[in-house]
């Protein structure tokens, strides 16, 4: 007997909860500024931000972020120096997981999270990443805050 359908509840929230894990995972690099980061070599470690790692997520053929490593500029000595996608989130993946907009940002921007300096952040995923906040940090105020960070499910649960 075949496996009944999932409903669009259950693979928004299976999308989110896998996310969140890889955030919590310790296995990807971290960058600011850019969904993605790398010194231009194709062998390179890749950084993400937090929402580029949902991107990356998504997008494992590359389609929509566009690492192109053949664009990198090079230096006077021929070392290849950054490269980045700075931009936001595509509209396809930010449906897929639910966001209010293409920078994470919170439903209710009263709420506040403190990053590591002690000061007060309130605006989106994307400013929490790019103030210091580590992928645990992020996960956990998520994980803690749902309704702030994501619409209802698209069957409306």
């Amino acid at each position: 007997m075949d496996k009944p359908l999932k409903t669009a509840f259950e693979v928004q929230s299976e999308l989110r909860e896998k996310w969140l894990t890889t955030l919590e995972s310790g296995e990807w690099y971290q960058t600011t500024g850019s969904l993605w980061a790398c010194n231009g070599d194709t062998d390179a470690v890749k950084r993400f931000c937090c929402l580029g790692v949902a991107m990356e997520m998504c997008d494992p053929d590359d389609q929509l972020m566009k690492k192109n490593h053949n664009d990198a500029l090079l230096s006077s000595a021929g070392v290849p120096q950054i490269v980045s996608a700075g931009g936001v989130m595509s509209d396809k993946v930010r449906e897929m997981f639910g966001f209010y907009d293409d920078s994470g940002s919170l439903e209710d921007i009263t709420c506040e999270w403190v990053d590591y300096n002690g000061d007060a952040t309130q605006e989106s995923l994307a400013a929490m990443n790019d103030e210091g906040a580590t992928f645990t940090e992020i996960a956990s105020f998520v994980r803690n805050n749902m309704a702030l960070v994501f619409k209802e499910n698209t069957d409306g649960k």
